[in-house]
């Protein structure tokens, strides 16, 4: 039997777009608790399961739309990276904040400092074999 999904309002959601066939049991978003813009949070739900690990940055922390960045010859759809700009309001510094997706509820993995605040880099996507 499944039940339905708590409510967690989520924006900017994103699939790891190259596993095939095109059944997701994955989905990452940014949400806040209060349901609005600027996001804190990173949401990553099982479809499957209706599991849900939400990641808060914390009070005056703006999260970026999360990025899931498969690992080179992937073993299944959750076998990658999610990557995400977090920024400080109060420091007006900027970091990206790295998680290994099968580990997401363990936490970050790496944070690599990015300097003062840039702009919020919404609506991407990662493209492993694109070159312009």
């Amino acid at each position: 039997r499944k039940e339905r999904v708590p409510v967690i309002p989520v924006d900017m959601p994103i699939f790891n777009g190259d596993t095939k066939p095109c059944k997701y049991s994955y989905f990452l978003g940014a949400s806040r608790p209060e349901g609005w813009f600027p996001f804190r949070q990173i949401v990553k739900l099982n479809l499957d399961t209706h599991e849900s690990i939400v990641y808060d940055a914390g009070d005056d922390q703006v999260v970026s739309e999360p990025m899931f960045v498969p690992r080179q010859n992937p073993t299944d759809e959750d076998d990658g990276f999610v990557m995400s700009f977090v920024h400080d309001a109060l420091s007006k510094n900027a970091k990206l904040v790295v998680w290994e997706s099968r580990s997401f509820q363990e936490g970050p993995i790496a944070e690599c400092s990015m300097g003062e605040l840039f702009p919020w880099t919404v609506h991407g996507s990662f493209c492993q074999d694109y070159n312009p």
